[in-house]
């Protein structure tokens, strides 16, 4: 039994944690940020592990529509960090802010009535394959304000 166990550990690959982050102010207007897979050398990458989803912090009233799978996103680069550097797995998913991203299918619609924040779900999320049109998408009303977006996510 011992042995087995061993086995089932070895074949276990750990995965990645990994996180981006975008805080700005805006004078009326909007912020889209997107998560997307590459055209090329993708992992599998899921939003289901302890701790992974999006989180949106704002100092004013806002709307916000959670979006899958707009067309490719080619700008602005947004800087992914792994969460947990001294594991040595390297991330192949790709982030944009002010991102222009085409219009997906609508998954969520939240609104703050006022300064707050909230974390809607994304446990069934996840992309697979070299596809940059699987993503996801999070997008700001207009406003004129500070919003804080944190996407975190594992890949494998």
């Amino acid at each position: 039994m011992r042995y087995f166990l061993g086995f089932l550990l070895i074949g276990v690959g750990w995965g990645q944690t990994f996180t981006a982050v975008k805080t700005t102010t805006l004078t009326g207007a909007a912020e889209v940020i997107t998560i997307q897979q590459p055209t090329t050398g993708s992992k599998s990458i899921s939003f289901n592990c302890d701790g992974c989803g999006v989180y949106v912090d704002s100092s004013v009233a806002v709307d916000l529509t959670l979006e899958r799978n707009g067309s490719a996103a080619t700008s602005t680069t947004l800087t992914v960090a792994k969460v947990n550097p001294q594991v040595s797995v390297s991330g192949t998913a790709q982030a944009f802010s002010g991102s222009n991203v085409g219009t997906g299918t609508t998954i969520g619609a939240y609104s703050l009535a006022g300064a707050g924040s909230l974390s809607p779900k994304l446990q069934r999320v996840a992309f697979s394959g070299n596809d940059n049109t699987q993503n996801i998408t999070l997008r700001t009303s207009s406003i004129t304000g500070k919003v804080n977006i944190i996407f975190v996510w594992e890949e494998r």
